[in-house]
């Protein structure tokens, strides 16, 4: 869901509204709550990558020397 809010013109537009409107802080606003939500879900990935690479009997590529 999307929420309307402020359109801007460009890039720099944005930069510098946020920039003055909000500080520095503003630039890293929804950065904890998308932590919470992106960790876990990694930690997942790779515990069932390897689950399911032991599971299948697959190792890893091996360089030659």
């Amino acid at each position: 869901m999307q929420l309307k809010g402020h359109v801007y013109n460009g890039v720099v537009d944005a930069l510098r509204t946020i920039a003055r409107e909000e500080g520095f802080r503003g630039f890293y606003k929804g950065m904890l709550p998308n932590a919470v939500k992106v960790v876990p879900n990694t930690a997942i990935r790779f515990v069932a990558y390897d689950v399911l690479k032991k599971q299948l009997g697959i190792e890893g590529r091996k360089k030659d020397r």
